[in-house]
């Protein structure tokens, strides 16, 4: 995917390995012309493990629907040729893991984190002793597991020494930072429960500190938050704040975080535009109530109205993403939604048309009660022979018509805050994989959250 995101799962996964006495060999794919021949060369010293990592199932884009995992098949039939046992993880493949095992060809997996789980895995690998016991161990015809779940506290400050970090800096403009992991809330049609368990895990925040400002020594000085939702403890969220401000991040980095509208407020924005903050994405998904309800949101339209002036009093620069097409959405409810955005006023205004429906969500659920997929006119994708949902599948409302999306851009009417592309005119790219006008900014120097980077294009 371009622009490229450092693998920091990965990166922590080694160097759990490390801290175990066991040395990982890293091959990073993402930079190889050739990624065939790499890996063949790397197989010429006969590893006994060979661990890949799966980010993305697919793209998450109805627009587009590009399924991702291709390579990863070819790549893992390679290694087991070559005597190798397999093992694959990563929040992508944790979402499905079991349907992604058997697509994938993979001897074993890893479903959630991989600190809690690989270091036992490869100890008993090369040892020869049975794997019974090992935390989130996905094997061929198993039952899924749950996610394997680990202390963040414990890992300490990664070092980020596995992986060119200054590279991915440069072609990807940011560096991503995890401050906790896993998340409590109900939202329907969000995997990240699925992937990372709903136990929340915080990290102390003066080592997220000074992880920032280890970076920061290295020329890395512009960071993205990559919880799914920065503020879903506003204590959490207040202690990175004032960590950052007493390990002087503010003077040293700029940084970006996603966060609910709630709770957020004016005393929360200025400490976060004490400590760096340079911008905001907030999961908004609707400005109508009953859709918000629907989506499995605790909070109402109000609470846009109360973060946008927040924003505003910090001089926080900001964006709200909307997740439309949802079920029981209509052209009523997609109006006020548009007029409320116009209304309030987001520097950007990121429009996802079409939910990805993920096993073991809420709106998978729902929809398996409802009877057939391929007979669900409001779901389109791979709707048959799909176990795990593991290929792109969606849901976009069949009661908005089969000119929804030309119904939405009309609504839009050409404003420039809104990124939205419909199938119709997807040269209006808000699908960040491939974007070339973004991957040129990049080159050229910009840094920042990929939507803040695109306001100034």
């Amino acid at each position: 995917m371009r622009p490229p995101v450092g693998p920091l799962g990965l990166e922590l996964a080694a160097e759990a390995l490390d801290r175990a006495g066991i040395t990982p060999q890293i091959l990073d794919l993402a930079w190889e012309r050739a990624p065939a021949a790499a890996l063949a060369r790397a197989l010429q010293s006969k590893p006994a493990l060979v661990g890949f990592s799966v980010r993305n199932l697919d793209d998450c884009y109805f627009a587009s629907r590009k399924f991702l995992l291709a390579p990863a098949r070819g790549a893992i039939k390679m290694a087991r040729q070559a005597g190798a046992t397999t093992v694959v993880g990563g929040v992508g493949f944790s979402v499905s893991p079991a349907a992604a095992l058997e697509w994938l060809g993979a001897d074993l997996g890893v479903r959630g984190d991989a600190e809690a789980a690989l270091p036992a895995l490869a100890g008993r690998v090369l040892s020869g002793k049975g794997l019974d016991g090992v935390p989130g161990l996905v094997r061929p015809g198993a039952p899924e597991p749950e996610p394997a779940v680990c202390d963040l506290y414990a890992n300490g400050v990664s070092a980020r020494r596995f992986f060119d970090w200054e590279r991915y800096y440069r072609f990807g403009g940011q560096a991503g930072i995890e401050t906790r992991r896993g998340c409590n809330r109900r939202c329907i049609y969000c995997a990240d429960p699925v992937a990372k368990g709903r136990m929340v895990r915080e990290r102390d925040p003066f080592e997220v500190a000074d992880e920032i400002a280890a970076l920061c020594a290295r020329g890395i000085e512009v960071f993205h938050l990559c919880d799914p939702e920065w503020n879903l403890s506003r204590k959490h969220a207040e202690n990175l704040c004032r960590a950052f401000i007493c390990r002087g991040i503010d003077r040293k980095a700029r940084w970006y975080a996603y966060a609910l509208p709630a709770p957020f407020d004016r005393e929360l924005a200025r400490l976060a535009a004490r400590a760096g903050c340079a911008g905001i994405d907030f999961g908004a998904d609707s400005a109508d109530a009953g859709m918000l309800a629907r989506l499995g949101r605790d909070y109402g339209p109000e609470a846009l109205e109360t973060a946008a002036r927040a924003c505003r009093d910090a001089d926080i620069p900001f964006m709200y993403d909307l997740l439309l097409g949802g079920p029981g959405e209509t052209r009523a409810s997609l109006k006020r939604t548009v007029a409320a955005m116009k209304r309030i006023g987001p520097d950007r205004v990121g429009v996802s048309f079409g939910l990805r429906v993920f096993a073991e969500t809420g709106l998978a659920r729902k929809l398996e009660a409802a009877g057939p997929l391929d007979e669900n006119p409001s779901v389109t994708g791979a709707t048959r022979n799909n176990p795990g949902l593991l290929k792109p599948v969606f849901y976009a409302e069949a009661g908005l018509g089969r000119d929804a999306e030309k119904y939405l851009a009309g609504l839009i009417d050409g404003d420039k805050r809104f990124l939205f592309a419909s199938r119709e005119e997807f040269g209006t790219n808000y699908n960040y994989n491939n974007n070339a006008p973004l991957c040129r900014a990049i080159r050229r120097g910009a840094r920042g959250a990929f939507w803040h980077i695109l306001m100034g294009i």
